[in-house]
């Protein structure tokens, strides 16, 4: 079994939302349990813990959902976004040298509802 197939059959409880812009992603940071990486400046990858692992389908929801009310990369949602890690440099073209870092990561204990996440 290839790891994409892997991953869609074991499920993750984590939703990766990219290209959202930091002040927005902090916001929702702020009261719900998750992490904002900012990935350029202005821009940062949203992080969301759900309360269970999602299928690959309810993350490409939840990633369109979350697009639509707080913006972000409409090409990145595929339900197998893998974010990045703070503390590496973005490689893309024309944006090289930009160091990516942890703004945010909010002590709230409960995970998000998935349910609420597919809202």
């Amino acid at each position: 079994m290839n790891a994409a197939k892997a991953r869609a059959r074991c499920g993750a409880s984590v939703a990766v939302t990219d290209d959202v812009p930091t002040d927005r992603a902090m916001g929702f940071a702020a009261r719900r349990a998750a992490l904002v990486i900012e990935t350029n400046p202005g821009d940062a990858q949203l992080r969301i813990l759900a309360d269970r692992a999602m299928t690959v389908a309810e993350r490409t929801q939840t990633q369109r959902v979350l697009r639509l009310h707080l913006g972000g990369d409409a090409g990145s949602v595929s339900g197998e976004k893998w974010g990045r890690l703070a503390r590496y440099t973005n490689q893309k073209p024309g944006k090289t040298g930009f160091w990516t870092h942890l703004v945010c990561s909010e002590p709230v204990t409960r995970p998000v509802r998935a349910a609420q996440l597919l809202a």
